[in-house]
């Protein structure tokens, strides 16, 4: 076995509320919620159907408590990210112990289409989120990060944070049947709509190129 799931881990991380996986799950999901009006904690578990004898997590909404799976796919995906992000990093603790080593200062993180089923408030908080946990994990820690969006809403978000001398842009292009890597200078377009004008400008120069 080399993972038991988000369900079970869950509520087996549930049952010791007082060790590590807990607390950090727990703290994970808090910081992962778009913003303070719309909290998200977890809940206590909880029977769905007669016909599944599993105890299934609930979260906790402004809305009211909600099982784990029949949240939304943006919520699935905000608890998939919360669930790796904490299951990999304690898994990492627990082997450096058992082969007595200290844990890594060094990560790369990679995510392909960040944006994917994330309601637009989402998308504008959840790249800084995520970056912000991963950071937290241990001290003085260094992430390196691969990200892939469609999104303008992402590129928006990460633009107050974007340091020159760390940070690259780049673009895929499709040509002659092979994928380019082109990197693109960097530039603050201001908001969310820029970001998607300065897009579509690129994409609409290459078609008018074939």
């Amino acid at each position: 076995m080399l993972c038991n799931g988000l369900i079970q881990d869950w509520v087996t991380w549930q049952n010791q509320p007082n060790k590590y996986p807990f607390q950090l799950f727990s703290s994970v999901i808090k910081k992962l919620a778009p913003h303070p009006d719309e909290w998200i904690s977890m809940g206590e578990t909880t029977r769905v159907s007669v016909e599944d004898v599993r105890e299934i997590p609930t979260i906790n909404l402004p809305y009211g408590s909600v099982p784990v799976t029949q949240v939304s796919a943006g919520m699935k995906r905000i608890l998939g990210l919360a669930y790796l992000l904490v299951w990999t990093w304690y898994e990492h603790t627990l082997a450096s112990e058992l082969r007595q080593q200290e844990p890594v200062k060094q990560i790369v993180l990679l995510i392909d289409e960040i944006e994917s089923h994330l309601h637009p408030s989402w998308q504008r908080i959840i790249l800084p989120a995520i970056l912000t946990v991963v950071t937290s994990l241990q001290a003085s820690i260094k992430v390196q990060a691969l990200i892939t969006t469609h999104s303008p809403l992402i590129l928006a978000s990460w633009e107050p944070n974007f340091e020159q001398e760390e940070d690259r842009l780049f673009l895929f292009k499709l040509e002659d049947r092979k994928v380019i890597l082109e990197e693109v200078p960097w530039s603050k377009q201001g908001d969310t709509v820029g970001w998607l004008t300065v897009t579509v400008h690129r994409v609409s120069k290459r078609y008018r190129k074939k």
